[in-house]
């Protein structure tokens, strides 16, 4: 309730560890099953509905550099997702 509330990050989030380094935001987001499908994925991005370390993202072919220390993904008001590069 405080997440939503307080607009924190919540202190459970969920890890995913990749091995690519690079990714087209779309699959990224069916990757760590923040969207069931590409389309639901590029609806999201377009509708505002994605943040990536607390900035929105409304390119649909944005490319995501994972950098060591991991990015936050954030899908509406309780989606969050870490990604970590393996």
């Amino acid at each position: 309730m405080k997440t939503v509330q307080k607009k924190e990050v919540p202190e459970e989030v969920v890890n995913y560890n990749l091995p690519i380094a690079s990714w087209k935001l779309i699959d990224l987001l069916v990757e760590v099953k923040l969207a069931a499908s590409k389309g639901e994925a590029k609806r999201l991005i377009e509708q505002g509905g994605i943040k990536i370390d607390g900035e929105m993202v409304k390119d649909i072919n944005k490319e995501i550099e994972i950098i060591e220390k991991g990015i936050l993904i954030r899908r509406g008001k309780r989606g969050f997702v870490r990604v970590v590069k393996k």
